[in-house]
């Protein structure tokens, strides 16, 4: 796992509703309130018309400042740390 401190946040309600993953590039459906990873929503939703979304009258809104709050209080170790680097940082949205 990625996550190395959580500042006391529960990343439990912090998941993308498509891929389960942490979020990243939050965006919230503006109908039911659902997040979901930006690069999700593009990749999945909108280029592969075959696929649902999880709620069926998805509109794309902003994600609540709450949630960018939350996320941002993560710190992520480097995706490359199976390669052994050291890094960690603030997740940036």
């Amino acid at each position: 796992i990625r996550i190395k401190d959580t500042a006391g946040v529960s990343v439990r309600h912090l998941q993308c509703a498509i891929c389960q993953d942490l979020l990243w590039k939050p965006v919230e459906c503006a109908d039911c309130r659902k997040l979901y990873c930006g690069e999700c929503v593009i990749q999945k939703l909108l280029a592969n018309a075959q696929i649902e979304p999880p709620c069926p009258n998805y509109v794309e809104g902003e994600c609540h400042p709450v949630i960018i709050n939350q996320l941002s209080c993560l710190r992520i170790a480097c995706i490359h740390q199976h390669n052994g680097c050291p890094d960690v940082r603030y997740q940036i949205h």
